[in-house]
């Protein structure tokens, strides 16, 4: 064994490990696409075998032995075939170009070396298992014994000579670099690994951290802002270089300023906050209530670094916890049921022929009104466009107390003198004041009732125009004497009366109006929606029955089919030509009423009917009698708003009488030509 050759290889291996231990080094993970790592991956262990073979040992010219194996079979094994594919093409042709009788057996041996990495990679991949010392050493002892029976290949007298002093070193040597690589490279895909897990846990913290649906904020030991994410800048509008850098104090309205001035000192020294409130002060100047939960980072000698603190807008929540407090008076409240009939008679008898009232009638519109009166337990009403009552209710012992001292003003028993005298003045704020003018308006209304209130109209209307209009009575009462004394004496009653009720009065909290109001919008819209719908509806009979009047009195036939081309509509006329009964008809389709020899050519029509033509032209019915009869058919189709076939409609016109004239007048002729050939043939015969 030639001492050299075991020196020249060990040395070569180093070479390897060198080169690999560079090649480690090297990062290739900042690369988006995984195709160009693997193709520079590539070139990079392309240009370390070369440099392998470069430095192999030469027994004799063209015979050369190096670690290209080794590299090739782990660049297989570990980074798959893209790279050892290229890494083996660039050792193929450093091959070939030294040339000798070793290289087409050189190119097997690479050939060789990536095929056992990739066999071992895809068997490792199998089994999940981590690498292990023993995979390396079975890769490097397969790869080495294939390589040395590619050595037979050499010529005989050269082949003894090979093995004879590569055969120790190759199957000593190699295996050993083989694991010592590949360790180092097991090493490095496992760092990999856990990087790759910690930078996929980093951005998914990240992430969590930036679409957070709750606020997060960082303040230096200043109150300066570190650092805010996606959720602060989207509930106070803000740009994030509007906000780093800046104090928090900037973002505070002004009457907080003091607030935190005093309470991040006691933050910083006590270590955590809970639920403590600031108003902040959005981009457009808006105020919004939040709600602060946080705690101190400190550094290694405990020393403050940083506060970490997450605010959610309770702006709403305040809102709500505020009306809460005034829903007190409805849970105290004493229920008066609504009065739809008052002493003086139910006003909706003058209402005769009301487009509200008989399109919607009374018990819907009661549940209407009731379900926003419900909430106020003041009054209400609903008016035609003419100012009649479709609905008048009461709920409240006031409101119910002063519309009847008011129609006591009146000197009538007579509802409709009393409306038209101008002093039922409950009617009049109501009617005159409020509502008449939101229908000539067409906006919502409102006013200051006489009697002490306010009332809040809207109008109520179909797509063309107003048809009405709908209201409520809310607001408090007056409870100083002056203004009380003024009712009692335009009322006419007892000033100490009107003062007792004024007391007995609970309440309305604004939210509960709003939300009354609200209702009451929706109950306008819904009144015009059935009124439109009643509307169209009857429009729609109206229709129906001119058409079926129409289709009746045609002296033609008319048939409808829809899209499976089956009869939907068939008239008096079209019955009486094929002596069916309309049941007989109807759901059966046309073709079922033709003779076999025409369902052809009616299909091909039927599909000309279905891209949209119309059509004219002649066809053979059956009766029920069994009697063939030919019709004349005019016929279109139906097509919807997109253009897909939604049926047919055809007009038909019997011409069996008209084809059978034509029919004989053509028998007439043909014996009349025959007449004549046969006279002029005797007349030349004789």
């Amino acid at each position: 064994m030639n001492q050299g050759i075991i020196a020249g290889l060990i040395n070569n291996a180093a070479l390897l490990l060198a080169l690999g231990v560079l090649y480690n080094s090297i990062s290739l993970r900042s690369f988006k696409s995984k195709t160009l790592a693997d193709i520079l991956s590539g070139i990079i262990l392309g240009g370390i075998v070369t440099g392998v073979i470069i430095n192999a040992i030469a027994l004799w010219p063209g015979a050369i032995f190096d670690t290209r194996s080794v590299l090739l079979s782990l660049a297989a094994f570990f980074f798959g075939a893209v790279p050892a594919l290229i890494a083996g093409l660039f050792a193929i042709v450093i091959r070939l170009c030294i040339g000798g009788s070793g290289a087409l057996i050189g190119t097997m041996v690479i050939v060789a070396s990536v095929l056992c990495g990739l066999i071992f990679r895809r068997h490792h991949r199998r089994i999940g298992r981590p690498y292990n010392t023993w995979e390396f050493l079975a890769l490097a002892l397969v790869t080495h014994i294939i390589m040395l029976i590619l050595m037979l290949l050499f010529p005989r007298g050269e082949r003894f000579e090979v093995l004879r002093n590569i055969s120790l070193p190759v199957m000593v040597i190699y295996p050993i670099v083989t694991v010592l690589l590949g360790r180092m490279l097991a090493r490095s895909e496992v760092q990999r690994l856990e990087q790759a897990v910690i930078h996929q846990n980093e951005e998914r913290y990240r992430t969590l951290y930036q679409e957070a649906p709750m606020a997060y904020q960082s303040l230096d030991i200043n109150g300066n802002i570190l650092n805010v994410n996606k959720s602060w800048l989207n509930i106070l509008n803000y740009d994030m270089d509007e906000v780093i850098g800046h104090n928090f104090s900037e973002f505070l309205m002004p009457g907080y300023l003091e607030h935190f001035h005093e309470n991040f000192p006691h933050f910083k020294r006590v270590g955590e906050i809970n639920d403590i409130r600031f108003e902040m002060k959005r981009k457009d100047g808006d105020a919004v209530l939040v709600s602060f939960n946080g705690r101190i980072a400190v550094n290694q000698d405990g020393s403050f670094r940083q506060t970490h603190c997450v605010f959610t807008d309770v702006t709403e929540k305040s809102r709500a916890e505020t009306a809460l407090r005034s829903i007190e008076w409805m849970l105290t409240k004493q229920h008066v049921e609504a009065e739809t009939v008052s002493s003086y008679c139910d006003l909706t008898v003058l209402n005769s022929d009301g487009l509200i009232l008989k399109s919607v009638g009374s018990d819907v519109l009661y549940g209407l009104v009731s379900d926003y009166l419900s909430l106020l337990d003041n009054s209400a009403a609903v008016y035609e466009k003419d100012g009649t009552y479709a609905l008048w209710m009461f709920s409240s012992a006031w409101c119910q107390f002063m519309d009847q001292s008011s129609r006591n003003l009146c000197g009538t028993l007579d509802n409709a003198e009393a409306m038209a005298s101008g002093k039922w003045l409950c009617h009049e704020s109501c009617w005159t004041e409020c509502s008449r003018k939101c229908i000539e308006s067409g906006e919502p209304f409102e006013v200051k009732c006489n009697g002490g209130i306010s009332i809040y109209s809207v109008p109520v209307r179909t797509s063309s125009e107003v048809v009405g209009a709908i209201n409520f009575g809310f607001g408090d009462p007056p409870t100083d004497e002056k203004a009380l004394s003024e009712l009692a004496d335009s009322y006419q009653i007892d000033l100490n009366e009107l003062k007792k009720r004024s007391a007995q009065y609970m309440h309305r909290p604004a939210f509960i109006v709003e939300q009354a109001k609200r209702k009451l919008h929706t109950s306008a819209r819904i009144i015009g929606e059935i009124i439109e719908r009643k509307q169209q509806e009857e429009a729609l009979k109206q229709s129906e029955a001119r058409f079926r009047t129409i289709v009746e009195t045609a002296n033609e036939g008319i048939w409808a089919m829809n899209k499976e081309m089956k009869t939907t509509i068939v008239n008096q006329r079209m019955l009486d030509m094929l002596g069916y009964a309309e049941e007989e008809m109807l759901g059966r389709k046309v073709s079922d009423f033709m003779p076999a020899s025409d369902l052809n050519d009616h299909n091909s029509k039927m599909n000309e009917r279905q891209q949209g033509k119309a059509g004219h032209y002649e066809r053979n019915f059956i009766r029920k009698d069994g009697k063939e009869i030919c019709l004349l058919v005019s016929s279109k189709a139906l097509m919807n708003s997109e253009g897909e076939f939604e049926g047919s409609f055809a007009m038909f016109s019997d011409i069996t009488q008209l084809k059978d004239a034509e029919h004989k007048i053509t028998e007439y002729t043909q014996d009349l030509e025959h007449t004549v050939e046969e006279r002029t043939r005797q007349l030349e015969n004789a």
